[in-house]
């Protein structure tokens, strides 16, 4: 199955170009300025969506608490939804498939961790870790970061990104 974010007659980052600006020790990403992580055509299907998800609801981080963990939600008066973890109980973790994956060379599969409210960040990224191999992934063949701040789409809902392959 070809890369959703490929372009034609273009090759995707590999994961040494990501590796090489990851900090071991805290795992930020700090690529250089001109370092694009996705093309044009996923960037502006990113940029879309926002806009589409800032009209109903009050933040980004609120509509990926909802849609991710499966928190509840309610209307605030200004008609935009609010995420609530008293309505349903609520998740403090979960691991999706991008939905707007980086420019990545064919192969390489590009999920995210979400978390909320983590003492011990490298527990969830362990359990993580043993979730990617039971699926078949090679650890050796992954990159594990977070951006930084700078860089955050979803700024107040932490998230670890990992590049991998089988």
């Amino acid at each position: 199955m070809p890369n959703p974010n490929s372009e034609p007659n273009s090759i995707g980052k590999t994961l040494d170009e990501f590796r090489q600006y990851i900090d071991p020790q805290t795992l930020i990403f700090s690529p250089p300025d001109d370092f694009r992580t996705r093309n044009d055509e996923m960037d502006e299907s990113y940029q879309l969506h926002k806009i589409k998800v800032l009209r109903k609801w009050e933040s980004l981080e609120d509509y990926c608490k909802v849609k991710i963990l499966k928190w509840g939600y309610f209307k605030l008066p200004n008609g935009k939804y609010k995420a609530n973890h008293y309505i349903f109980g609520w998740k403090k973790e979960g691991l999706t498939l991008a939905n707007f994956p980086y420019f990545l060379e064919e192969g390489v599969e590009h999920y995210i961790l979400w978390l909320i409210g983590y003492s011990d960040e490298k527990i969830a990224i362990q359990s993580v870790k043993q979730e990617l191999e039971n699926l078949g992934f090679d650890l050796e063949k992954t990159a594990i970061f977070r951006n930084e701040v700078k860089n955050l789409s979803v700024a107040g809902f932490p998230h670890i990104h990992f590049l991998t392959r089988k």
